[in-house]
This record gives C-alpha cells, structure tokens and sequence, in this order.
C-alpha cells in the first residue's frame, strides 16, 4: 500500500510542477514551445500506439493549444498508469531522464527571465 501511495504522490507532484512551470513559461509562447518541444516529441513517442496523431506540427501550436494537448496527457496518464508502467518500462525510464534534463533546463531558463 506504502508503494502505492509514494507513486501516487510523485505523480501528483510531477504533474504538479509541470503544470507549474507550463503556467510560468506560457508568458512567453515562443520560449515555452522551444522549451517543451523535445518533451512532448517523446512524449508522442511513448504513447504512440496509444495515442496516435495527439500532437500535430509543433512548429504551428500555440501556447493555450499545447497547454490543452499536455492536460490531455496527463489525464491519460493518469488514467492508464499501470499499464504503461507495466508495457513500456524502458521508455519510461528515458522520458523520466529527458524529463530531469527538462525541468533543469527550464529551471535555468526562469531564473534567467526573473533575473531581468
């Protein structure tokens, strides 16, 4: 029950501080879209036989349209959990790694717009 709680509360805490971090970078809808895109292209990976066709050119979405299409996601997540910890553990593994170079990357970019 212990490990059930902790995957639950590191999802929520995940989803938590991307939605956190979405929020601060949709300020900047250029900078936000070079900033998710590497995200959400193995995000569509991942969930390409799931999901497929969820994300159309990235080059042409807008900031409110790629906050609709992440909220998406994680309802999917949400919603099928085991089965892709269970199907797709591998790439799982990678996304979590691409995701901690991400949020570094987005952490460095909101201290370098606060600093001006």
């Amino acid at each position: 029950m212990t490990g059930k709680v902790q995957e639950d509360e590191f999802m929520k805490q995940y989803m938590d501080t991307c939605k956190e971090q979405i929020e601060k970078l949709a300020k900047d809808p250029e900078l936000l879209n070079q900033t998710l895109k590497p995200f959400m292209q193995m995000s569509q990976q991942l969930m390409a036989g799931a999901m497929p066709n969820m994300i159309p050119d990235l080059d042409s979405m807008d900031a409110n349209k790629m906050i609709a299409q992440m909220k998406e996601m994680i309802d999917y997540i949400r919603g099928n959990y085991k089965e892709l910890m269970k199907e797709r553990s591998s790439q799982i593994q990678e996304l979590d790694e691409s995701s901690k170079k991400l949020r570094g990357l987005v952490k460095k970019l909101i201290e370098k717009i606060e600093s001006k």
